[in-house]
């Protein structure tokens, strides 16, 4: 039995989006690796194909010898067995289909006959992955021959799990188009699943950061929902409680920097041991992300020769800056984001001949902080507009400040990350605007637009009147 996992390529990639997926690809450990491994007897096999080639697994015994955490997750437990089977399955858009899931996604449904098909096409994939999403764990195989190095071994799942986000906000869609919005709330609670079985799979920053970006969809799409006010009580309430639950959530960057280290140590003592060789497969991995590799020869043999002659000093400065970073993770994004507070100014006093501490340790961290604070600003002001919400079904008319809605309508308050106190809440006679300072941490006066552009002079709005349409792809 073998696995084909595809890659789907609906997403341009921006040169800046490349450079910053790069960096942090180095922030979490260089080359990247898993720190739990699966029980693959289901696969009866020792490779998996991926994208059309044959990849090895990593066996139980190389794992505990690299001292890996090696655990069992019994079959029916394991939702990566039913992603993976659903990636085998599921059909590639191409050409209109295309255009239109990428807009379907975000957006609203659509009656087009080229697209509907292409989506009917992928009834046995979703049913896989709602099944997946049900499953209590998710450990996927662990990919790369035992000679290779503890930290080459990249990620083929991670894309496959991002469409099926989109995937399941499509589905999301088409039952708002039917009008059946408890089960349109389930496939975008289904969502939720799939990013938790990614974080929960190893809690690396990359990984973490795709969960992110799965939860936007979701979060889009019940915004949307929400301020298109076809919700009822019943279903409010669901929308309430599945996103306390969320506001629970472990993905913290944290957390994710804590389980990771031991990765990024690997990559030191490879460097320690063999710069030459350390930097060359740096260099490699790097130049699969361009045209050229971001680390020339002659680059590479200036840091060697430094590694030589001071790797010590600079072993000890990365363990002091990592020690540093932990801490600054662990502050409110309020704090940890202020002008001359932010890992980025900190970063720039680490003198430049420190090689570990500038690469492993770079300013990606604090674009990491604030996509973490993002997420948890969108969904704590989801939870407080479906309280909005569900006041005004009960009463009529929307609560003159936020403390009304504690206790009988939502069981606390969250707080806005980026201000650390409430959201920011104004009623102006029926309507009424709730927003987020944002990253730029400052009040800008609910200056903000739909669909939500993440700049820096704006705040993040959610309005009570109804969000407009863009229009469909001609």
């Amino acid at each position: 039995m073998s696995f084909r996992v595809h890659t789907w390529t609906g997403d341009k990639m921006s040169k800046g989006s490349a450079v910053f997926i790069i960096f942090i690809l180095l922030a979490g450990g260089g080359y990247y690796c898993y720190h739990n491994y699966i029980d693959c007897s289901f696969l009866n096999k020792k490779t998996v194909e991926v994208a059309g080639e044959e990849r090895d697994v990593r066996s139980r015994q190389g794992l505990k010898k690299l001292g890996f955490k090696v655990r069992r997750v019994g079959n029916g437990r394991n939702a990566a067995i039913l992603y993976l089977r659903a990636s085998n399955v599921v059909e590639e858009p191409k050409g209109r289909a295309q255009r239109c899931f990428t807009y379907v996604a975000t957006h609203a449904w659509i009656t087009d006959r080229a697209f509907t098909k292409w989506f009917d096409s992928n009834a046995d994939a979703l049913k896989l992955i709602h099944r997946a999403a049900r499953k209590p764990d998710a450990e996927f195989p662990v990919f790369g021959d035992d000679d290779e190095p503890v930290y080459a071994i990249l990620l083929p799942h991670l894309a496959p799990m991002r469409q099926f986000a989109r995937l399941l906000s499509c589905e999301g869609k088409r039952y708002e188009h039917k009008k059946d919005l408890s089960r349109a709330l389930d496939s975008y609670f289904a969502i939720t699943s799939l990013a938790e079985h990614i974080h929960d799979s190893t809690a690396m920053l990359v990984d973490d950061l795709v969960a992110i970006a799965c939860q936007g969809y979701r979060n889009a799409a019940v915004e949307r929902c929400l301020a298109n006010k076809p919700l009822s009580e019943e279903n409010l309430r669901r929308v309430i409680e599945h996103y306390e639950h969320v506001l629970e959530s472990r993905i913290t960057l944290a957390e994710s920097l804590e389980r990771e280290k031991w990765c990024e140590d690997s990559m030191v003592e490879t460097m320690m041991r063999n710069p030459r060789k350390g930097l060359r497969e740096l260099a490699q991995l790097l130049a699969g992300f361009g045209e050229s590799a971001p680390l020339p020869s002659r680059e590479q043999e200036t840091i060697a020769r430094l590694v030589e002659a001071h790797g010590a000093e600079m072993k000890a400065a990365y363990e002091r800056d990592y020690a540093a970073l932990k801490r600054w993770s662990k502050l409110p994004a309020w704090k940890a984001l202020r002008p001359g507070s932010d890992w980025d100014a900190y970063i720039d006093t680490v003198p430049k001949t420190y090689f570990f501490s500038r690469v492993l340790l770079g300013t990606a961290m604090s674009r990491a902080k604030i996509a973490y604070a993002r997420s948890k600003a969108e969904t704590g002001g989801i939870l407080v507009v479906a309280a909005i919400n569900l006041y005004e079904k009960k009463n009529g008319r929307p609560p003159q400040s936020l403390a009304e809605l504690e206790g009988d309508y939502i069981s606390e308050l969250p707080k806005d990350p980026f201000s650390g106190r409430d959201y920011v809440y104004k009623v102006r006679g029926s309507d009424w605007i709730l927003y987020s300072v944002w990253d730029n941490l400052t009040d800008d006066g609910g200056a903000g637009s739909w669909p939500h552009k993440y700049t820096k002079d704006r705040d993040l709005i959610f309005l009570s009147k109804r969000i407009p349409v863009k229009r469909p792809p001609r």
